[in-house]
């Protein structure tokens, strides 16, 4: 499982991110039902990472099991429909969202660069990315992020013990040190989303 999302007001169904495709998990009953293939006939892919738009959309990443150069690819469900955004990535990371919902964020860690990609309405993309922060000078591998209440994009850094908060400019805003040395993703949690918890 590369990553799981709510699916619908009934909080006992998630939308699975398989290693073939998308699936809904009924906790209830430890029902899997598969939804859509994604890559089911590529062996050599897994799902990696993702996360739920403001529209309601899901966004997953696949990559090479060996990490493959290029095989990396974004798509998007959303309304029965799957589309791939971004293709030739090697480690698709750190999707997440504007609080309004019409930017999106990713990276491919091995590069560094974290991209804004415009988005519509429906929460496609509209318009030409722009680079957001190059971390790759810093020698960071940016994996997982979430924006925060704050519109701060906070990233955990592969191999650097930390999550960074960067503001909307990019401007380094402080660095989180975390237990492990390998931390990968941040959520928020919480009574008032004022926890971090990080992978």
């Amino acid at each position: 499982i590369g990553r799981i999302g709510l699916s619908d007001e009934d909080l006992n169904r998630l939308m699975i991110a398989t290693e073939a495709g998308l699936a809904i998990l009924d906790l209830g009953t430890g029902q899997l039902d598969p939804l859509v293939g994604i890559e089911a006939d590529t062996p050599d892919t897994r799902s990696n990472d993702g996360r739920a738009d403001r529209q309601g959309g899901f966004w997953i990443s696949t990559m090479g099991k060996a990490a493959q150069p290029g095989a990396g690819i974004i798509w998007r469900w959303y309304r029965g429909e799957l589309r791939p955004l971004v293709t030739g990535l090697t480690i698709p990371n750190a999707i997440c969202f504007a609080a309004d919902g019409r930017a999106a964020f990713y990276t491919d860690t091995p590069t560094g660069k974290v991209w804004r990609q415009p988005l519509g309405p429906e929460g496609w993309p509209e318009g030409d990315r722009t680079l957001y922060l190059d971390l790759g000078p810093m020698g960071l591998n940016p994996d997982g992020a979430v924006i925060d209440r704050a519109g701060a994009f906070c990233v955990a850094c592969w191999g650097a013990g930390a999550v960074l908060r960067f503001d909307p400019k990019g401007q380094l805003l402080g660095r989180i040190p975390v237990g492990g040395r390998h931390s990968s993703c941040p959520a928020l949690g919480g009574a008032g989303l004022n926890q971090m918890l990080v992978t």
